[in-house]
């Protein structure tokens, strides 16, 4: 079997990635006390977004969720930001 070759311009083994400074995989860590862990789980529910099945006691939907409304608040969001990856799953769910 011969090596894998290398997509053209990047470093990375496989398939043409996706541009790498779009992956979304960049932990973001807020810890809560467990009463607030709660709440965030009724709120995600009342958006439909399901209980995390693998790791954490939080949906990271639900705190992408309130960042996205957030940026917008404060007047953060622009065209840019609102076309990043980190909202696909939001997007996906017809949360924004």
């Amino acid at each position: 079997m011969s090596p894998r070759k290398k997509g053209f311009g990047t470093n990375i083994s496989g398939r043409p990635p996706k541009d790498p400074m779009k992956k979304v995989g960049t932990p973001v860590r807020a810890l809560v006390t467990k009463p607030m862990a709660n709440l965030l789980n009724e709120a995600a529910r009342q958006h439909g977004i399901p209980d995390p099945t693998v790791r954490g006691i939080v949906a990271s939907d639900i705190l992408r969720l309130y960042m996205y409304h957030g940026l917008i608040k404060d007047g953060l969001m622009t065209p840019e930001v609102a076309e990043d990856p980190s909202w696909d799953s939001l997007r996906g769910a017809g949360l924004v």
